[in-house]
């Protein structure tokens, strides 16, 4: 074979190989995005719902279906498909590695034990309030779980702390959204929800009730790293006939508390800080309840 010829046939294996590997990036892409379909969907959908949505042929979401179903991360039913519980290895995983929930998890119990409410960890995640941990009371007969669980930011107590203390960019670019009502307490005006954040810092604490479930209220604090950053909130959340404001407020400093111990185990200091809404007022100082 000629030099020619060589110089040839390598560059037709190079393009061949680079083919070969957009193709696979490309599969890898499509496998992600029915992932995050199943999830938006929250139930089973059919291969054809996918592949329109997806702009792909049928065969071709059948094909990553099928692959996927064999690592069990999605499952088939008579309905379409829906998320596998091979997830639960991955959310498992993840979950464990998060410092925050490690160092959590005993302070939340405490206030569990202490108020005998349900009590949430929970963070920021591309616009959403996202759940990492959950304790709930021995007698407490509900059993749903929110771990990994998100809503929007702006329809309760928890999200709306961390919005609060957003970089004011950040926050318009929220507010730019469509702000989605779950009930008649939603509040969707950008304007009110500006003045209700400025008081959610002026206060150190969030207050809802009825606003993204009828019949339920809760109050959250936010949690500082040492960077000053806030990267999370303890929330506490029960029903709203038992919840009333007025106990909803007498909770809110154990909470505080909470949440303020939270933020000392993961480094964050006091020192030179002060009551200009980037912390909780003096009534709410580092104690425990």
């Amino acid at each position: 074979m000629s030099r020619k010829q060589l110089s040839s046939s390598a560059v037709q294996t190079r393009d061949e190989k680079r083919d070969r590997d957009a193709a696979s990036i490309q599969s890898v892409e499509r496998a992600l995005d029915i992932l995050f379909l199943l999830v938006e969907g929250n139930g089973a959908m059919t291969v054809s719902e996918i592949a329109a949505r997806m702009d792909v042929h049928v065969s071709t979401a059948s094909r990553l279906l099928s692959t996927l179903a064999s690592q069990n991360v999605v499952a088939q039913s008579r309905d379409g498909y829906r998320l596998g519980l091979g997830l639960l290895r991955l959310t498992h995983v993840v979950l464990n590695e998060l410092h925050i929930r490690t160092l959590a998890y005993p302070h939340i119990q405490q206030l569990c034990q202490a108020t005998h409410e349900t009590i949430y960890l929970a963070t920021l995640f591309e616009g959403e309030e996202l759940f990492l941990d959950q304790v709930e009371p021995e007698e407490s007969g509900t059993q749903t779980n929110w771990i990994g669980r998100i809503i929007p930011a702006h329809t309760a107590s928890g999200g709306k702390v961390l919005l609060a203390y957003l970089s004011d960019e950040e926050l318009e670019q929220y507010l730019q959204r469509v702000l989605t009502a779950n009930t008649h307490a939603t509040i969707t005006d950008p304007d009110q929800l500006r003045v209700q954040l400025r008081q959610v810092r002026e206060q150190g604490y969030a207050i809802s009730r009825d606003e993204y479930l009828v019949g339920f209220g809760s109050v959250a604090a936010p949690i500082f790293d040492r960077k000053q950053q806030n990267v999370g909130v303890v929330a506490l959340s029960g029903l709203s006939a038992r919840l009333s404001p007025s106990a909803l407020s007498q909770l809110a400093p154990h909470v505080v508390a909470t949440a303020n111990v939270i933020s000392l185990a993961l480094g964050y200091s006091m020192k030179g800080n002060t009551s200009d809404g980037s912390r909780p007022k003096d009534s709410y100082r580092l104690t425990h309840h």
